[in-house]
């Protein structure tokens, strides 16, 4: 990410929200290094319910929470924290530690199509 960003282009690093490797220290020590460099460093949370992730039975939504660092201001647009104001339920299928984990393994469409506008690559 620091060379991106050094050479005035635009970056993207994408983990489960709560993961433990946003405690990493080359992490960290980016964020301070972007700080001192007057680098805008964006964190934008997208839970997966909000662009329609649903379970491996397609019977309940999955709240899978993302965070996305980067320095495109423009991305914040996409960011999208679960208002609990689903239309067909409230609660969410529990994921870590059960089956539903191979569901979360890949963004949900409505998320990609979201990105790809995004990007202007449609």
């Amino acid at each position: 990410m620091r060379q991106q960003a050094r050479q005035g282009g635009v970056f993207y690093y994408e983990w489960p929200a709560h993961s433990r490797g946003w405690r990493m220290r080359s992490l960290r020590s980016f964020a301070r290094w972007a700080q001192r460099k007057g680098i805008p460093l964006f964190s934008i949370r997208i839970d997966g319910c909000m662009y329609g992730l649903r379970s491996l039975s397609g019977a309940t939504l999955l709240q899978k929470p993302w965070k996305i660092w980067t320095n495109d201001s423009r991305l914040e647009a996409l960011g999208s924290v679960c208002n609990r104001q689903h239309r067909a339920q409230f609660l969410h299928a529990p994921i870590q530690g059960s089956r539903q984990t191979e569901a979360t393994s890949y963004y949900p469409e409505r998320l990609v199509d979201a990105l790809i506008q995004h990007w202007g690559l449609r």
